[in-house]
């Protein structure tokens, strides 16, 4: 048997389709359809174990208690130990005020599971019938610490509070728990956004686009009304500014015919009866006409900031349509991200940056992510291909926020151990690394891509300029006697310099793919030195993008020709048993120490000798030797003489 159905169900039809039927009904509220559903899924497989647990949970919502319990009794004869299974058991003794029973099997659910919240909640209601206040306080508090929107958990804790005469508790509880019921509303806007553009893909070219480009810019607002009151500094947290723009969007909603019967709409206007019913609950619905007049669209952002607000809502747009619980650790890892891009991009007392996260914000909860990811598909309750492209987002993800975060270095004696070693440890992590990688490769492809636009725009000069200096950081690093820190300070140049500026030339796809792998290798290299903070460049010389010699100038063109050469060409067949890959990399570090180290005393002359007969001996042996086809071996060869005669002419 797995999870849910036995191999040997009767007939040719398997029961999870009368399953699943039964569950549309459920959701739908057919109570009844549901109860036939699941009963002609046992019929096909009596060792199926879900329909007795949904049968259970209907008769419950029925009333019918003493029925619910037999159903439920059923399931745990296939699973014992199931944990929602004996929480209904639980539930169903207290509804028939059997509470000692109640109190036995929800210490074994708490058993089973310690953080299963709605025992912890139970345990509590059953406490509180005892007048043990403290205890369920404390129980309510461990609900509330796995699932903060628990509503059930939320009223019982403030009751709780005002039993104990806690009233300076209470008060702060209350805004807690206001903040996170309009959370969760903030996520139905992010869903709003994504229906919406499931309805452009619907309706590609239609005439109704440019309402929904109207109606989406509507939802934008509406979600930062709510992201400036749930994450803003106190100017931010009025709630009556969120109403306005919910109205603006609401009256759009069901005065626009050409959206009006869109199949997503009738969600949306569902959804948004919540959000009117929280805001009606805490007294902050306004004058419609009056709030009509005061609403305006929220100014424009730079474009990464702008990146990281539609990445915050298209999270959000994942996470409502999770099926997992608010307990699974990655819906909680999932919501801290929120919250994470929520206080950066909301909160504007914080310090003037790209996006205002920072990189000692970033790095505990991508260690928590990166723990996450070992886990498997049935371990995280979660469907296989649902996780692959969660995590394939959430990826994307840390990936852009450790782009826009700044950089600093800080005291050495911070470093992780590993990092505190010995100089020339660290420049041989970085070697490593950057054979490893291809990063150094992937930045020579870049310099090789922008030296051939032979744009004169002074913006494109500085824009070239700056992954040259970077460049130069790197080899002087690896060779030399620079510091870490060179690095850092060049490639949060080229973050700042003006958006406009680098999007104009990051548009060629190509250009735009190497920029991403170069800013990407050198987060992963940076990270674990903990530079981070705001870097200061006051004082900072840079590198000068030529040298006075103009053959050293040519012989670093040389070296991204090379790494361009191996980046594009030797990286298709054999990579790591390519005699031409190997000779091809120890020509670029013999070229790189010549290049950059003080102390290198051989000639560029004296290498290629040295080199020639490895060269000479590729050139003999057959393409079947070197086990890569005859097209590929003519090519390369080719290509690396021509390289050669370059460095040469240097």
């Amino acid at each position: 048997m797995n999870n849910s159905i036995s191999n040997n169900y009767k007939g040719d039809e398997p029961p999870d389709i009368h399953y699943k039927k039964g569950m549309q009904f459920l959701v739908s509220g057919n109570h009844d359809s549901a109860l036939i559903e699941m009963k002609k899924s046992i019929d096909l497989d009596p060792n199926y174990f879900n329909p007795y647990s949904i049968i259970g949970s209907i008769k419950g919502m029925q009333g019918k208690y003493e029925e619910a319990l037999e159903w439920i009794e059923k399931a745990l004869k296939l699973k014992p130990e199931e944990i929602n299974s004996l929480y209904n058991k639980a539930l169903m003794f207290k509804k028939l005020f059997k509470f000692d029973e109640a109190k036995q099997i929800v210490k074994k659910c708490l058993n089973i599971d310690p953080k299963h919240v709605g025992a912890l909640t139970l345990e509590g209601v059953l406490l509180m019938n005892e007048k043990k206040f403290n205890e369920a306080l404390n129980s309510f508090n461990k609900a509330l610490k796995e699932d903060p929107t628990n509503q059930v958990a939320q009223i019982n804790k403030k009751s709780v509070l005002t039993q104990l005469e806690k009233f300076e508790d209470l008060k702060d509880f209350n805004d807690e728990s206001k903040i996170e019921r309009f959370k969760e509303q903030f996520l139905n806007v992010c869903d709003f956004i994504y229906q919406i553009h499931f309805e452009y893909e619907r309706f590609p070219g239609a005439k109704i686009q440019k309402n929904l480009d109207n109606l989406e810019q509507l939802a934008n607002n509406l979600k930062d009304s709510l992201g400036f009151y749930i994450y803003g500094d106190e100017g931010d947290k009025n709630i009556k500014n969120i109403f306005p723009y919910y109205i603006k969007f609401k009256i759009t909603l069901q005065n626009d015919e050409a959206v009006l019967y869109l199949p997503s709409m009738n969600y949306i206007n569902n959804k948004c009866l919540e959000l009117y019913d929280l805001l009606k609950e805490f007294n902050s619905l306004g004058d419609v006409k009056e709030s009509l007049e005061k609403t305006i669209d929220f100014k424009e952002l730079s474009t990464p900031k702008q990146e990281l607000k539609e990445i915050m809502h298209s999270l959000g747009a994942m996470i409502k349509n999770m099926e997992v619980s608010k307990t699974n650790p990655l819906y909680q890892v999932m919501m801290e991200i929120v919250d994470l891009l929520g206080k950066g991009l909301y909160t504007k007392h914080k310090t003037k940056t790209l996006s205002n996260i920072t990189t000692p914000e970033i790095q505990p909860l991508a260690y928590k992510y990166s723990d996450l990811k070992e886990k498997s598909a049935d371990e995280l309750n979660i469907n296989e291909s649902d996780l692959t492209g969660i995590k394939e987002f959430l990826d994307h993800i840390f990936l852009k926020m450790k782009l826009y975060s700044p950089y600093v270095m800080i005291d050495e004696k911070l470093l992780k151990p590993e990092f505190r070693s010995s100089k020339a440890k660290q420049k041989k992590e970085l070697l490593l690394f950057k054979v490893g990688e291809e990063f150094i490769l992937n930045l020579c492809t870049l310099v090789t891509i922008l030296n051939n636009k032979k744009d004169e725009n002074e913006k494109f000069k500085r824009f070239m300029e700056l992954y040259w200096h970077l460049f130069n950081a790197i080899g002087y690093y690896i060779y030399g006697d620079n510091e870490v820190l060179d690095l850092a300070l060049y490639y949060y140049e080229i973050l700042n310099l003006p958006v406009a500026d680098m999007y104009e030339y990051s548009d060629n796809p190509l250009v735009y793919d190497y920029m991403t792998k170069v800013q990407k290798g050198l987060i992963n290299f940076l990270e674990p030195y903990n530079i981070i903070g705001k870097v200061n460049l006051k004082g900072r010389e840079f590198y000068k993008l030529s040298d006075p010699n103009i053959k050293i100038t040519n012989l670093k063109l040389c070296i991204c020709f090379l790494g361009d050469f191996i980046d594009n060409s030797l990286m298709s067949e054999n990579k790591k048993h390519n005699p031409i890959y190997t000779a091809s990399i120890e020509l670029l570090e013999d070229l790189g120490r010549i290049l950059f180290s003080k102390n290198e005393t051989e000639t560029v002359d004296e290498l290629l000798d040295r080199f020639m007969p490895k060269l000479n001996t590729l050139k003999q042996s057959t393409a079947q030797e070197l086990k890569i086809s005859e097209k590929n071996h003519m090519e390369w060869l080719t290509k690396l003489e021509k390289i050669i005669t370059l460095i040469r002419n240097c």
